[in-house]
């Protein structure tokens, strides 16, 4: 049995994109639902900052999957990942390429599959960047939570991210701050 897989993608930095995937993990959890969280920003890792995970902490991250290729396991994962004082699991990002092998949309979708083999629901942080680890996620979620802000930049890389990503028929909008902006949700759904 394949567990969901849902992206949190936003296509503009600050529109909130971590804050939703790491409380919506916390969210699945708090209602006993086994959640892994995979963080997909192997340049950043925001997530890990999100999370608490402390910065002397010796953690493993998705980096350790790379030398198993397509023989990524569910145990694999289960055994790599963070576990969060909320209930759930999290894989980690690096956050350092200099010192992590290449991380490749394989890397990435070879974990993704092992994870949706053993919990409930998968929430993947992707980045902004539409790179081949990005696109990876964004295929292989059955739903992709598009977090923006409402403001006219926002509108046109949600837009352009859509179109790129070939993700029509596959996203829902997550609107950040709407009570602060003249431009409502209803303008969202129009445009």
């Amino acid at each position: 049995e394949r567990a969901q897989a849902l992206a949190v993608y936003a296509p503009r930095g600050g529109a909130g994109g971590t804050f939703v995937a790491t409380h919506l993990a916390a969210a699945f959890a708090k209602r006993d639902r086994r959640c892994t969280l995979i963080d997909l920003d192997v340049l950043f890792a925001d997530a890990s900052a999100a999370l608490g995970v402390p910065a002397e902490e010796e953690i493993r991250t998705i980096a350790d999957l790379v030398p198993l290729g397509d023989e990524v396991a569910s145990q694999h994962v289960e055994e790599l990942a963070w576990r969060h004082p909320a209930g759930f699991a999290a894989l980690l990002a690096p956050g350092d390429r200099q010192r992590s092998p290449r991380i490749g949309s394989e890397a990435c979708g070879a974990a993704i599959s092992a994870a949706r083999r053993s919990c409930d629901v998968v929430v993947l942080h992707v980045p902004r960047a539409l790179d081949e680890v990005a696109r990876a996620g964004l295929r292989d979620a059955d739903r992709v939570l598009v977090v923006l802000g409402l403001d006219l930049l926002s509108f046109r890389d949600a837009k352009r991210a859509i179109e790129v990503a070939a993700l029509e028929g596959r996203c829902s909008f997550v609107v950040n701050r709407a009570s602060r902006s003249e431009i409502t949700p209803n303008d969202v759904e129009r445009v």
